[in-house]
C-alpha cells in the first residue's frame, strides 16, 4: 500500500505525457528496481537511470527502446543485451543500419521483420542462421504463393512440407502436394501434412465447386 498512492499520480502524468523522458515528481518506488522497472516498462515513465542492478538496469534501457527508439539507450546496456537492444531500434526505426550494430540470431530477427515490412524476399538468403532463414522461406512462400521459397526450406521438414502444403491449396496445384516429404497422418494438434492430405483437400474443393 505504501507504493499506491504516489505511484497513482506517476500513473496519471505518464498517461498525459507523451514522451518517455521526464523527471519523477517524488519515487513512488522507495528503492524497488521492479518497480522502476514496471514503471518503464508499462507506464511510459523512463526510470532505468533509478535502476541500481545493472542487469535490471541494462533490460530496462532494452524495454526503454521499444517505447522510444533511441540509439544512446542501447550504449547503456550490457554487452550481453546490446544485440537484442540494437535489434529492436532497427525494427522500431526501420533502420537497417542499427541491425547492423547487432549480431547473431538478433541480426537475422532484425532483417527478417524489415523484409517482411518491405516485402522484400530476397533478404531470406542472406539471413545466416537456419531458424530465420526457414522462417523467412516460409513467410514468403505462403504470402506469395511461392513454392520456389517452400524448397528453399532446409532446416525444418515439417515446416518445408506446411509451406508447400498452403501453397498448394491456395493455387489449387495437385502436382505440387506431392512434393510434400510427410507420411504420417497428422494428429488432432500436429502441423504435419502429407501428400494425401493435400490432394484430397483439393480435390474436396474443386467438387465442391462443381
Amino acid at each position: 500500500m505504501k507504493y499506491l498512492i504516489p505511484l497513482l499520480a506517476v500513473l496519471l502524468i505518464a498517461a498525459c505525457t507523451p514522451q518517455i523522458d521526464f523527471d519523477l515528481p517524488s519515487d513512488p518506488c522507495d528503492g524497488d528496481d521492479q518497480c522502476y522497472f514496471l514503471l518503464t516498462a508499462m507506464n511510459n515513465t523512463f526510470a532505468c537511470p533509478l535502476i541500481s542492478n545493472e542487469k535490471i538496469k541494462s533490460l530496462c534501457y532494452v524495454k526503454a527502446v521499444e517505447i522510444e527508439p533511441k540509439a544512446e539507450y542501447c550504449e547503456k546496456t550490457l554487452d550481453s543485451d546490446r544485440d537484442v537492444c540494437y535489434s529492436t531500434l532497427g525494427i522500431q526505426t526501420k533502420d537497417i543500419t542499427a541491425c547492423d550494430r547487432s549480431s547473431g540470431l538478433s541480426k537475422d530477427a532484425c532483417y527478417y521483420y524489415l523484409a517482411e515490412e518491405s516485402g522484400d524476399s530476397t533478404v531470406c538468403s542472406s539471413l545466416e542462421s537456419d531458424f530465420w532463414g526457414d522462417t523467412c522461406y516460409n513467410y514468403f512462400g505462403r504470402s506469395l504463393e511461392d513454392k520456389t521459397m517452400c524448397f528453399k526450406i532446409s532446416g525444418a521438414d515439417v515446416l518445408r512440407d506446411a509451406c508447400i502444403f498452403n501453397v498448394s491449396l491456395a493455387t489449387n496445384n495437385v502436382d505440387l502436394c506431392h512434393s510434400i516429404l510427410g507420411e504420417i497422418s497428422p494428429g488432432v494438434f500436429s502441423v504435419a501434412h502429407t501428400t494425401k492430405e493435400c490432394v484430397t483437400k483439393i480435390t474436396t474443393k474443386k467438387i465442391g465447386r462443381a
